[in-house]
C-alpha cells in the first residue's frame, strides 16, 4: 500500500479496535449502574454484528453513488455517535441501540477501507495483517484506560474520547483513485465458498471471545465489575501477540494453508480448556488466553487466501462477501447463545466453530493442490 494511505488506514483500524472493545467492556459496569443483569446487555454483541452485516451490504452501494471517501466519513460520524450513546446509556434499550449503530458504521468502514488494500497494491496478506494488528492494539489499550479511569476517577468518559478518535481518523480517509472498468464482470463465488463459510465460523467464535471475556471475568469473580474490562484487554492483547508472532513464525515454519489448520486447532483446544475447567477460574482464564493468542492470525489469512481466488477487479466484491459472511457468523453464533446463556455453552460453541475452521482450512488446501495439479 502507499505509505500515506496505509498510515490513515492504520489509524482508522486502531480506532475501530477501540470502539469494538469498549462496547463489551462496558457491559458489567453499565448493567450494574442501570440495575439489570450482565446477560441482558450481552445481545449488544450480536446486534453489533447485525449492524456490521447491514453496513457491509449498503456501504459499497453508497460508495458507488457518493464516493468511498464521503461514505467512510459519514459512517465514522455515525459510529462515533453510537459509541457516545453507549457510553452514556441510561437503559438497556439505549445500550443495545448504540451497539447496532456502532456495528452499522463499523461495517461500512471496514469493507471500504479493506478494499483499498488490493487497489493500492503491494503484499495484501502483510497489509491486512498490519491493519488487524492496529485494530487489536486499539482494542488492547482502550479497555485498560477504561478500567483505570473507572477505578481511579469513577468515570467511563474514555468512551467519549474513543468516539472522538474514531471521528477524526474517519474524516482523514482518502480513497485511492482507480480506473473504471468498462466491463462489469460477475464474481465467480464457487472458489470462495470454503472461505466464506470459514469466515462466518471464525468471526462467530472470535465474537464470543471478544464479547464474553469481560463478562466471564466478572461472573467468575476473577475481577470486580469495574476492572472487568481487563478481561477484554487480555483477549485483545493475546490476539495482537498472536498476529505479531505469525508475521515471523508463519513464513519460516508454516504455509498460509498450514496456518489455517494449526491456529484454529490450538484456539479450539484453548476454548476446550475453558469449558472443561469452568469451575476453576485460573484454568478457565488460561484457556481463554490460549484461544485468543491462536485466534489472532486466522482472519488475515482467511481474507488474504480468499482474495487470491479473485481478480484485482473483483477484489471489492470478494472483500464484501468475505466480510458479510463474517458478520453473519458474528451475529448468528452469539445470538444462539442467548437462548440459554452460560460460560460453558459459549466456550463449547466457540471450540466447535474453531475446529470447523481448521477442517475447512484443510479442505481448502487440498482443493488448491488439486487445482494446481489440473492446471499443470
Amino acid at each position: 500500500m502507499v505509505r500515506g494511505s496505509l498510515a490513515r488506514s492504520l489509524a482508522i483500524f486502531g480506532s475501530l479496535g477501540a470502539a469494538a472493545s469498549i462496547v463489551p467492556s462496558l457491559i458489567p459496569r453499565t448493567a450494574s449502574e442501570i440495575g439489570v443483569g450482565a446477560y441482558e446487555l450481552l445481545p449488544a454483541v450480536p446486534l453489533l454484528f447485525w449492524g456490521l452485516f447491514l453496513g457491509v451490504l449498503i456501504g459499497p452501494r453508497l460508495a458507488k453513488a457518493k464516493g468511498s471517501q464521503v461514505v467512510v466519513q459519514i459512517a465514522s460520524t455515525a459510529l462515533a455517535a453510537g459509541l457516545a450513546g453507549i457510553t452514556g446509556a441510561t437503559s438497556a434499550a439505549v445500550f443495545l441501540s448504540g451497539g447496532l449503530v456502532v456495528g452499522l458504521g463499523f461495517g461500512v468502514i471496514e469493507v471500504l477501507v479493506t478494499a483499498q488494500v488490493r487497489i493500492d497494491g503491494g503484499d495484501a496478506a502483510r497489509a491486512l495483517t498490519q491493519l488487524n494488528i492496529a485494530f487489536a492494539l486499539g482494542a488492547v489499550l482502550s479497555p485498560v484506560v477504561l478500567a483505570v479511569t473507572m477505578r481511579l476517577l469513577e468515570t467511563d468518559a474514555i468512551g467519549y474520547l474513543a468516539a472522538l478518535l474514531m471521528l477524526l481518523s474517519g474524516l482523514s480517509f482518502r480513497a485511492a483513485n482507480r480506473a473504471r472498468s468498462t466491463v462489469s464482470s460477475k464474481l465467480e463465488t464457487k472458489p470462495l465458498r470454503l472461505f466464506l463459510l470459514a469466515c462466518a465460523l471464525y468471526v462467530g467464535a472470535e465474537s464470543i471471545l471478544a464479547g464474553w471475556t469481560a463478562t466471564i471475568f466478572s461472573e467468575l469473580e476473577i475481577t470486580s465489575a469495574e476492572l472487568a474490562p481487563i478481561g477484554t484487554t487480555i483477549f485483545w492483547g493475546m490476539l495482537v501477540l498472536g498476529r505479531v508472532s505469525s508475521l515471523y513464525l508463519t513464513p519460516r515454519y508454516l504455509s498460509p494453508g498450514g496456518a489455517l489448520i494449526l491456529w484454529p486447532v490450538v484456539s479450539a483446544a484453548g476454548l476446550g480448556l475453558t469449558f472443561t475447567f469452568v469451575g476453576t477460574a485460573q484454568l478457565a482464564a488460561a484457556g481463554l488466553a490460549i484461544a485468543s493468542f491462536a485466534a489472532g492470525p486466522i482472519y488475515g489469512f482467511l481474507i488474504a487466501k480468499g482474495l487470491e481466488v479473485a481478480s484485482v477487479e473483483d477484489s471489492a466484491k470478494a472483500t464484501r462477501l468475505l466480510i458479510l459472511a463474517g458478520s453473519v457468523g458474528g451475529f448468528a453464533i452469539p445470538a444462539l447463545l442467548q437462548v440459554d446463556p452460560s460460560i460453558t455453552l459459549a466456550a463449547t460453541v466457540g471450540a466447535i466453530a474453531m475446529f470447523a475452521v481448521a477442517s475447512l482450512g484443510a479442505l481448502a488446501a487440498r482443493t488448491n493442490t488439486n487445482r494446481e495439479r489440473v492446471g499443470t
